[in-house]
C-alpha cells in the first residue's frame, strides 16, 4: 500500500474487463501446460531471472503445478515454495465470515458496532449503519486505507504498527461521502476491519481462527504468517523482489488490519483451498464456501462484474468466473475458479511484476505464446516517424461495453488514451495506426482499424495476455460555449471532509478531479451542464441569484452528490520561473518515485503508477494539493539547490531524494 499522493491498486488498464476480454481458441491440457511453461519462463527471463513464478491448476482430473525461476539465491521455486499472498488472503477472512454465519455466530446484516467497544464510534449515513456484509463486499463507503496511520521510521511502513487506538480514532472522525451499500470501492481498511471484528467475536487472534477453521481442516500446513512459518518452514519461504530485481523487505500487517491480507501460502496449499471451494476436496466448509460465492452486490461500471463475500464474480457469454488478485511490495498473486469448466487456478510470484493476466488466461484456456522480446531482436527496425497532423483522425470515443469507454484525444504533437478512473496515457507511434503505451510497470499496444474509405472504426488494445476490442461510437454532442465561462466554475468544491472536486480551466478546456482520482476533461452541454466522455458522469454547476457559481451536482451511476464551492487555501503568487528549480525525479523508496514537471506555467507531481496532480503554491518551496489532503515541501542544500521532496499527509511524512533534474 503506497502512502504518497494516492494509493493505487493497479498500474495500467483493462482490470475490470480482464476475464471477459480474453480472446482466442481454447487449447488441450497438454498444450496449455506447454504454453504456461513458455509464458512464465518468458516473464521471468525478461527480468534477469531473479524471481520465480508458480502456476497451479486443479480440476476433476487432479492437480498440476508448473514452476520456473528462483525462490531465493540458489533455490528454485516449486509447488511448496511459500509466497506472500497479498490481498488473496482476504478470501480467508471472507470464508471465516461465511463459516461464522453458518454456525449462527453472526449475521451478514449485523451492524459492526455491536462487535466493538461501546466507546467506539462507527460512521453511519442517512440512518444506515455499516454491516458485516458491507465490509465483505467493499460497499461500506470506507476508503482503501486509513489516513491516520503511524508515520513509521527507518522505512518501516505505518500499517505495520497501526493500532486498535488508531482504528477507533479514524472511525470516529471519518465522514462517509456516499450512502452505505450504494457503490463498490475496494477497501483494504474495510476487509481489515472485518477480520478484526470477527477476531473479537471469535475470541481468538485472527490467524488462530484461520488455522482452526480453514487451514488445518484442509491440510494447509504451509499457510500462515511469515513469523510462524519461519519457525518450521524457513527453507520454503521465498524472498520478494521489486520489479528491478532488488530484494524487497517483508513487512507484516498489524493485527488490526491483518484481515486485509497479512498471510503467506504455497501453490499446493492454495490448490487445496480452491479444491474445497469447488467441492473437489472434501471439506466441512463446503456450505460456508458456497455462501461466499453467491452474488451480493453488483459492481457498477464493470462489465458483468459482481461481488460475493470476498470473491469478484464475472459473468460472460462463456461462463461464470470467481477471481481475486493480490499484490504487495515484492509479491504478486492470483486465484480463480472457472465454474462452468470446473477448474481452479493459482499463480504466485515473488516479484512486483504482475501475473494476473497469466492467471486469467489460464483460467479461460486462452493463454497465448509470448511474443519475441524486441530488445533481443537481431536487428531493430528503422524508427517510424509519425505525422502528428494525422492524430486528429484517431480522436473519438470507443465503447468497450455500455457506459465504459476509451477516449482518444490529440493535443499539439501528442496522442493520449484514457479509461474511466485511470489517468491519461500518452501513446507513441510504432507504425501507421499502431501505438505503444509505456508506463513504469506495464506496457500496452494499441492498434486502430479502418474501413474501406480510411475511417477509424475500431480500436484494439493488448496488455500482456489481455486483449480487448472497442468500437468507435458517436461522441455526445458538445455545445459551443465561450471558454471564458469556464473561469467562473474553476475552484475547489467540497462534498465532505474526505471528498473534494477540483475544477480547473486550462486554456480552452475544463477539467474535473475528484479526491483520489485522475483529472478528467469535461465537456459542455450548456454553460452550466457538463459531461464526461469516459462514463455516465455529469456535473451541473449551481448559481446564486446574482449568477455566481456556488456549488455543483455530481451524478454518476445513478448516484448524486452535492458539493459547495469552498474558500481555497491562501496561496502565494507562485513564480513559474522558480518552478524550474523543482523539476526532476525524486526517489522515495526503491519501488516508488515522484516526478515533478511543469506545463504552461503550472507545476505537477506524479508518483509511480499514479495519476498526475497539480501542485499549488502556498509559500516559498511549499505547495499543497487540492484533490487530496497532502502538502509538498522542497528542501535545498547550502548552495540553494533543491535536493529533497517532503510529502506530508495523514499517513505521516515521506522524503524523496532528488536523483536527477528535469
Amino acid at each position: 500500500m503506497k502512502k504518497i499522493l494516492v494509493p493505487t491498486m493497479m498500474a495500467l488498464i483493462l482490470a475490470v474487463a480482464l476475464i471477459g476480454k480474453l480472446k482466442g481458441p481454447s487449447v488441450s491440457d497438454e498444450s496449455l501446460e506447454k504454453k504456461i511453461a513458455a509464458v512464465i519462463k518468458d516473464r521471468v527471463d525478461k527480468h534477469d531471472r531473479r524471481f520465480g513464478i508458480v502456476v497451479g491448476t486443479i480440476d476433476a482430473k487432479g492437480r498440476r503445478v508448473i514452476a520456473y525461476g528462483k525462490a531465493k539465491e540458489g533455490v528454485d521455486v516449486d509447488g511448496d515454495s511459500i509466497f506472500n499472498l497479498g490481498s488473496v488472503a482476504k478470501l480467508f477472512t471472507a470464508t471465516l465470515l461465511a463459516d461464522m454465519v453458518e454456525r449462527g455466530e453472526v449475521k451478514l446484516d449485523d451492524a459492526i458496532e455491536q462487535y466493538l467497544p461501546p466507546s467506539a464510534k462507527v460512521p453511519a449515513r442517512n440512518g444506515r449503519k455499516i454491516t458485516l456484509l458491507d465490509l465483505a463486499t467493499h460497499t461500506s463507503g470506507l476508503p482503501s486505507i486509513p489516513g491516520n496511520g503511524p508515520s513509521g521510521s527507518a522505512g518501516r511502513p505505518g500499517y505495520v504498527d497501526f493500532s486498535e487506538r488508531n482504528l477507533y480514532e479514524f472511525l470516529s472522525g471519518y465522514v462517509l461521502t456516499r450512502d452505505i451499500g450504494s457503490e463498490y470501492e475496494y477497501s483494504n481498511l474495510g476487509m481489515g476491519l472485518l477480520g478484526f471484528v470477527l477476531s473479537r467475536q471469535g475470541g481468538k487472534p485472527l490467524d488462530g481462527l484461520f488455522a482452526e477453521r480453514i487451514w488445518r481442516p484442509l491440510g494447509m500446513d504451509g499457510t500462515g504468517s511469515r513469523e510462524r512459518l519461519s519457525r518450521g518452514r524457513a527453507k520454503m519461504l521465498t524472498v520478494g523482489h521489486y520489479s528491478d530485481g532488488r530484494d524487497a523487505p517483508s513487512w507484516p500487517l498489524s493485527a488490526v488490519l491483518a484481515g486485509a491480507g497479512g498471510y503467506h501460502s504455497s501453490a499446493q496449499d492454495m490448490l487445496r483451498f480452491l479444491g474445497a471451494q469447488m467441492g473437489i476436496v472434501s471439506s466441512p466448509l463446503i456450505r460456508a464456501m458456497q455462501r461466499a460465492q453467491q452474488r451480493y452486490r453488483k459492481i457498477e461500471g464493470s462489465p458483468g462484474g459482481e461481488v460475493g463475500l470476498g470473491w469478484g464474480i464475472t459473468r460472460t457469454e462463456d461462463g461464470l468466473y470467481l477471481t481475486h488478485g493480490g499484490g504487495v511490495d515484492g509479491y504478486n498473486s492470483f486465484v480463480g475458479i472457472n465454474v462452468k469448466a470446473g477448474k481452479g487456478v493459482v499463480v504466485l510470484a515473488n516479484s512486483s511484476v504482475g501475473v494476473s493476466d497469466i492467471g486469467a488466461a489460464v483460467l479461460t484456456d486462452r493463454l497465448a505464446l509470448p511474443v519475441a522480446d524486441r530488445r533481443t531482436a537481431a536487428k531493430e527496425p528503422a524508427a517510424f516517424r509519425p505525422d502528428p497532423s494525422d492524430y486528429g483522425s484517431y480522436e473519438g470515443v470507443f465503447e468497450i461495453s455500455p457506459g465504459y469507454n476509451i477516449v482518444i484525444s490529440a493535443e499539439k504533437t501528442s496522442l493520449f488514451l484514457q479509461l474511466p478512473k485511470q489517468p491519461r496515457f500518452e501513446m507513441t507511434a510504432e507504425s501507421e495506426d499502431a501505438f505503444v503505451i509505456k508506463d513504469n510497470r506495464a506496457e500496452a499496444w494499441v492498434q486502430f482499424l479502418k474501413d474501406d474509405i480510411g475511417q477509424v472504426t475500431t480500436l484494439s488494445i493488448r496488455q500482456d495476455q489481455v486483449k480487448a476490442t472497442a468500437k468507435k461510437i458517436k461522441a455526445p454532442v458538445t455545445a459551443k460555449v465561450n471558454p471564458n465561462v469556464y473561469a467562473a466554475h474553476a475552484g475547489l468544491y467540497e462534498i465532505g471532509p474526505d471528498l473534494k472536486i477540483v475544477i480547473t480551466k486550462a486554456g480552452d478546456r475544463l477539467y474535473a478531479q475528484a479526491s483520489g482520482q485522475p483529472e478528467v476533461e469535461i465537456f459542455p452541454r450548456s454553460e452550466n451542464e457538463y459531461f464526461s466522455k469516459l462514463d455516465d458522469s455529469t456535473i451541473s454547476f449551481v448559481k446564486d441569484d446574482e449568477g455566481r457559481t456556488t456549488g455543483l451536482l455530481w451524478r454518476r451511476q445513478g448516484n448524486e452528490k452535492t458539493a459547495k464551492l469552498v474558500a481555497e487555501p491562501i496561496a502565494a503568487a507562485g513564480n513559474p520561473l522558480v518552478y524550474d528549480d523543482y523539476l526532476g525525479h525524486y526517489q522515495v523508496t526503491p519501488e516508488f518515485s515522484i516526478t515533478v514537471t511543469k506545463e504552461d506555467g503550472r507545476l505537477f507531481g506524479q508518483g509511480t503508477g499514479q495519476p498526475r496532480f497539480e501542485l499549488f503554491p502556498e509559500d516559498k518551496d511549499a505547495f499543497f494539493l487540492k484533490a487530496v489532503k497532502a502538502k509538498i515541501r522542497f528542501r535545498r542544500d547550502k548552495d540553494n539547490r533543491v535536493v529533497e521532496i517532503v510529502v506530508l499527509s495523514g499517513s505521516g511524512e515521506e522524503i524523496g531524494k532528488r536523483i536527477r533534474s528535469r
